[in-house]
């Protein structure tokens, strides 16, 4: 693993971003399936896996945070 504070800072980012990105595709793939005419079961089964992927984002961010403090501490600060 490199030491480098900024290398360290660049990955995390990086997979902030794709972690990102990924969550926002599969809402928006997600939402566009409660356009259609489901069942209600159905629909509230896909509202429920919005919210898990928003959780499940949300936990990323907040791991990545604390992977910068943790290997970039003089770098820590909001980078968004």
């Amino acid at each position: 693993m490199n030491k480098n504070p900024q290398v360290m800072r660049q990955s995390i980012e990086s997979s902030r971003l794709n972690i990102e990105l990924s969550a926002i595709q599969l809402i928006d793939q997600l939402s566009a399936e409660l356009e259609k005419d489901y069942p209600h079961i159905v629909l509230d089964a896909i509202r429920i896996r919005i919210r898990q992927v928003q959780e499940w984002r949300e936990r990323a961010d907040a791991e990545l945070d604390r992977l910068l403090g943790l290997y970039c501490p003089e770098l820590e600060g909001p980078s968004r």
